[in-house]
């Protein structure tokens, strides 16, 4: 099974009016590759979980350090000069977001290489790798984990 996998982003962000393109070999992520991602998400929300009532950090904010924090642990190889500490485009960063995304459901429930099958059961049900607009942080660390695992043994 091949473990990484070249992407080419292209877009344009109209609110900077700059048009930003990138190839990227990304990884599978492992289970320690996975748990590297959640403590540096942790790091970068300053240890704060998503709080309610104004006492935390934002939903907003942890979904796009969840992000960073893929983007340092999946990109091995990117284009000369690239930086995930000098990303300056959301929407940039989210289209790398969601190729690595989409390469690691490629792995769940040994999928064959057509990328259509399955895909709006995975879509309807929750995750635990939420994608950019609806990363959230709700629910336990456990929960997600137990959604995650469960996912994978369904026939």
């Amino acid at each position: 099974m091949i473990n990484t996998k070249v992407v080419n982003v292209e877009i344009l962000d109209e609110a900077l009016g700059e048009r930003f393109s990138g190839t990227f070999t990304v990884k599978r992520l492992t289970i320690r590759d996975n748990s590297t991602i959640s403590a540096r998400r942790v790091q970068l929300n300053g240890g704060m979980h998503v709080g309610e009532n104004g006492v935390g950090i934002d939903p907003e904010t942890n979904g796009l350090n969840h992000m960073l924090a893929t983007l340092e642990v999946a990109i091995v190889a990117a284009p000369k000069g690239f930086s995930v500490d000098e990303l300056v485009s959301l929407p940039y960063m989210a289209a790398i977001y969601k190729e690595v995304d989409a390469f690691q459901d490629t792995f769940l429930r040994g999928r064959k290489s057509n990328e259509n099958v399955g895909r709006e059961d995975r879509q309807s049900q929750e995750r635990s790798v939420q994608t950019p607009t609806s990363a959230q942080g709700q629910g336990s660390s456990g929960e997600a984990l137990a959604t995650e695992v469960q996912y994978s043994l369904d026939p």
